[in-house]
């Protein structure tokens, strides 16, 4: 099997896993707490994250040249899930929260064209394009909501 098509079955692998992971999120969202839901969620990716690298005897995971770097990257990730939480809390549709959270794929990619020798190319684009509209099909958001999904990225 040729490189090129490992890649392509992983990645069709990671996307069916995702679908799954938020297939199943739904369900537990009927009947416990989005902080419970998301924290074993985190604590599952931990594990796992330990085991492939326990696996593949690639050493463990925490061992990296840039520690400031993926301790921001973890800051964030657990900011973005709290304040998710959070505006639920305040009466923010889920809707507008799903919304915003596909949105930030097209500010990565204004981010990138904007920093020397990157560049962010027609399929990066197309395919931001063809997620958000599968999100919106998905969702169907009212106006209000799309009202509301796009304040926080204006701000």
């Amino acid at each position: 099997m040729s490189e090129a098509r490992r890649g392509m079955l992983f990645m069709a692998g990671f996307a069916g896993a995702w679908a799954i992971t938020e297939a199943l999120e739904i369900l537990l969202l009927a009947r416990y707490s989005l902080y419970q839901v998301t924290w074993v969620r985190f604590l599952v990716q931990s594990v796992m994250v330990l085991a492939i690298c326990g696996v593949s005897r690639q050493g463990v995971p925490w061992h990296t040249p840039r520690p400031l770097l993926q301790l921001a990257r973890a800051a964030a990730m657990l900011a973005l899930t709290v304040a998710g939480a959070r505006s639920l809390q305040y009466q923010v549709s889920p809707a507008a929260i799903l919304l915003g959270l596909w949105a930030f794929p097209a500010l990565l990619l204004l981010m990138t064209a904007s920093m020397p020798g990157e560049r962010a190319g027609v399929a990066g684009w197309s395919a931001v394009v063809a997620g958000y509209c599968a999100v919106l099909l998905a969702i169907q958001p009212t106006a209000s909501d799309l009202a509301a999904s796009v304040y926080p990225i204006v701000m």
